[in-house]
């Protein structure tokens, strides 16, 4: 089991990185909270006479972090989504033990934060987080900063799709993305006005109209704009 002690924060444009000075340790086995794994547990060690405090980062927390760290800012309603498979009280210990313990940050009352002096989300990957949450079976670690001009990459079905935001007089940007049979796209639009896409021949796509994170919709390349994909559309790629 590996402890980390942090020792720097430090911001980059898209965020900040939270960097750990890692100790080998003998493993201990213990149930966090209502006996469930993933909670703080702190150790005083001694060294030289001086005693410092150690903290262990289990998965669930180690994950919230890394989002953070990956992406900047998240509002706290799309962490909470992206937790989802824990149930609510679970949630609640998760975020707090971090914010307690200073590795995260609650700004604006809806921000969360590794950096306090970075607060104001990316909107493009907020709006391609919720995309990404409406679909079925995503591993919560294995999805990361896509490549340039797409947001968030993930990984389904033993290949890659990266979610791409378009805002209207951007399409052109779609010609950037690399043809790939091991890489597919969603590209995500805020204006239904912005359909039919004009998209090479041989980009593999699917496309999710999301005016507000609550209204997503899903459509397959060959849909005409009035069918609607099933909430499993992750199937659909």
């Amino acid at each position: 089991v590996w402890t980390g002690r942090r020792v720097a924060d430090y911001s980059r444009k898209q965020g900040a990185v939270v960097h750990y000075c890692l100790q080998k340790r003998t493993r201990t086995d213990y149930n966090g909270p209502d006996g469930v794994k993933g909670a703080f547990r702190e150790k005083e060690t001694g060294t030289g006479g001086k005693r410092m405090k150690t903290i262990h980062l289990l998965s669930d927390e180690q994950l919230v972090v890394q989002w953070l760290s990956q992406y900047g800012p998240l509002p706290i309603e799309l962490v909470r989504t992206w937790l989802s498979y824990k149930p609510q009280n679970i949630q609640d210990k998760i975020l707090k033990n971090l914010l307690i313990h200073g590795f995260i940050y609650q700004v604006a009352e809806n921000i969360l934060t590794i950096d306090p002096t970075t607060v104001i989300p990316n909107e493009d990957i907020v709006r391609a987080g919720w995309v990404l949450s409406r679909l079925d079976g995503i591993d919560p670690h294995a999805h990361y900063p896509a490549r340039f001009p797409a947001q968030i990459h993930f990984l389904s079905h033993q290949f890659g799709v990266d979610i791409m935001v378009i805002h209207p007089g951007s399409e052109h940007l779609v010609y950037l993305l690399e043809s790939s049979e091991q890489l597919k796209y969603i590209f995500v639009i805020e204006d239904i006005a912005q359909l039919p896409l004009a998209v090479p021949d041989d980009v593999p796509y699917m496309i999710a109209y999301a005016p507000t994170p609550s209204h997503i919709t899903f459509y397959t390349r060959r849909d005409s704009t009035d069918v609607l994909c099933p909430p499993t559309a992750s199937s659909r790629l």
